[in-house]
């Protein structure tokens, strides 16, 4: 879980980290199974996301993820998650999930954990 992934998806993602206005560096860190960017933001906390390959993200996948991250980035734009079962659990540990969009917007956010994305937004 977590490399199954289309060859232009990394790219894109670092591309436009290196664009964004609060990314001030970041660093990919891969293991066997996972990968993971460590975000360091303008005046704000140090992120650890997860990358996940997951088509239709579950409470399973969010239980196997690894741990010590704050941000679990749904990487294939049609990928989708249980927003109801995961997104609590992932709120209780004070994670928050999403898509590319979730994660422009968390990188603005002190407080990650009570960023809604629009993607939740019932707007």
């Amino acid at each position: 879980m977590g490399k199954d992934l289309h060859y232009s998806i990394l790219p894109y993602l670092e591309r436009t980290l290196s664009e964004h206005a609060m990314v001030k560096n970041f660093t990919k860190e891969e293991t066997d199974e996972h990968i993971f960017y460590i975000i360091e933001r303008r005046d704000k906390a140090e992120l650890r996301i997860w990358v996940s390959d997951a088509y239709s993200f579950n409470l399973y996948d969010y239980i196997q993820r690894p741990q010590n991250i704050d941000f679990i980035y749904l990487a294939k734009p049609e990928s989708d998650y249980n927003r109801d079962e995961v997104v609590e659990q992932a709120f209780n540990d004070g994670i928050n999930i999403g898509k590319l969009g979730a994660l422009m917007g968390v990188l603005y956010q002190d407080d990650i954990k009570n960023y809604v994305p629009k993607e939740r937004r019932d707007d």
